[in-house]
């Protein structure tokens, strides 16, 4: 505990410090990789929070399951912001001094989705250092896209960027964040207000059986017409 507090202190004295290499959200334009946006995923989606679930702050946490996604962490705790990071409500955050490792979370669908976005941000350091981290889609074990970027300072009064996926036609069923910190960063960060579409793009397999037969009878009958 006294060290998460000396952290929070920590993060709390960088949000006074200039910003120059804190990440500056975009327009949110369209696109496949959602690198930064100062929006979520278009369209319909549900938005789950942390605030729900009932957690302790401070308490550590391994993994958890919101809106049907469980989420795998390491090192992460629940806090209630904005002390340690710009989030509102409860959030998931860790504070990880090993410079030298990799925090790690894992995203696993219940289903194949085409979206996911969520708020992100990690700690730059006091001196410039931007922490990095990789984001990537999968699909069983198949890679389907990714990305590496440097990340917003925690502490900041500015509202969290948004990161993940949104593909037109893929779909994936996993994703992973790998945070590499900075020479001069703690490697934490914090996570929030998980995005993914309310309607599926994938259609079930019952559907795809009724469609197959359906055509099957369509083509027996324009047959039938055409032997008349």
């Amino acid at each position: 505990m006294i060290r998460r507090v000396g952290f929070a202190v920590t993060l709390a004295c960088a949000s006074a410090l200039p910003a120059a290499g804190q990440s500056v959200c975009t327009s949110g334009a369209a696109g496949e990789l959602l690198q930064g946006r100062s929006s979520g995923l278009s369209g319909a989606v549900s938005t789950q929070t942390f605030d729900v679930l009932g957690l302790v702050s401070g308490e550590p946490i391994a993994s958890t399951t919101v809106g049907g996604v469980t989420i795998g962490f390491r090192g992460a705790f629940s806090g209630m912001g904005p002390l340690y990071f710009p989030f509102s409500g409860f959030a998931v955050y860790s504070f990880d001094n090993a410079v030298t490792a990799n925090s790690e979370i894992t995203m696993t669908f219940n289903g194949p989705t085409r979206a996911a976005a969520f708020q992100f941000a990690v700690d730059i350091g006091l001196a410039d250092d931007p922490g990095m981290a990789t984001f990537t889609a999968w699909n069983g074990v198949n890679h389907v896209g990714s990305f590496v970027a440097n990340q917003q300072l925690v502490g900041s009064s500015n509202a969290p960027c948004w990161w993940g996926f949104e593909f037109a036609s893929k779909t994936f069923d996993r994703l992973t964040i790998n945070v590499q910190p900075g020479a001069n960063s703690t490697g934490a960060f914090g996570f929030d207000n998980l995005q993914v579409p309310t309607v599926s793009t994938v259609p079930e397999p019952s559907t795809v059986g009724l469609l197959a037969v359906g055509l099957l009878g369509l083509g027996a009958a324009v047959r039938r017409r055409t032997k008349h």
